[in-house]
C-alpha cells in the first residue's frame, strides 16, 4: 500500500509539536513533507518483515493549526497471519521530546488481543491511549491538492 495523504489539526487540537508511530506487521514506513516530486523526510522507518511492532518518529514535527503536512506511508504484509497499520499521535513538548517507552516494542498480541474477533485492545495499547496517543481522525487527513477524487471512495 502506498498512501499519500496531508496531515491537518482538527478544531479540538492544539498547534505545537506532534510525535508520530506507526504500529505495523510488516514493513510500514512514513514521510513527512513528500510530494509528488519530492520524497519529503523519511520520519518513521519501521520496514522489514516483523511482528507487529511500534515504530517512532525519532523527532516530533511541529504542526500549525491552519497548515497542512504532507505525509506518504508505504507498507507491505509479509506472511498473512498477523496484519496491523495503525497511524498514531501525540502532542509533546518539544521537537526532541522523549520517545514513548513502548516505541520498539513488538509481539502480534503486544497491543491488540488477536485471539478473539474483533480484535481487542490491550493493557499495553490502553497504556499508549492513558499517555496520550490518539489514532488521527478522518478530519485530519485530507487529499493532497493533486489528487481529484478519492479512490477509497469509489462506488462499484
Amino acid at each position: 500500500i502506498d498512501v499519500r495523504s496531508e496531515l491537518i489539526l482538527g478544531d479540538s487540537e492544539a498547534e505545537g509539536f506532534y510525535q508520530l508511530a506507526l504500529i505495523s506487521d510488516d514493513g510500514a514506513v512514513l514521510d513527512i513533507d513528500a510530494t509528488l516530486d519530492a520524497a519529503g523526510t523519511r520520519l518513521i522507518d519501521n520496514d522489514g518483515e516483523h511482528p507487529t511492532r511500534m515504530g517512532c518518529a525519532n523527532k516530533a514535527v511541529y504542526l500549525k493549526k491552519t497548515e497542512t503536512r504532507p505525509i506518504r506511508v508505504k507498507y507491505f504484509q509479509g506472511p498473512r497471519e498477523h496484519i496491523s497499520l495503525t497511524l498514531m499521535w501525540r502532542k509533546v513538548g518539544s521537537e526532541s521530546s522523549a520517545k514513548d517507552v513502548l516505541c520498539g516494542a513488538s509481539g502480534n498480541d503486544y497491543f491488540w488481543n488477536s485471539n478473539v474477533t474483533p480484535s481487542a485492545p490491550t493493557a499495553k495499547y490502553n497504556e499508549l491511549v492513558a499517555r496520550g496517543w490518539t489514532i488521527p481522525k478522518a478530519k485530519n487527513f485530507i487529499l493532497p491538492p493533486d489528487v481529484r477524487t478519492n479512490p477509497c471512495a469509489a462506488k462499484i
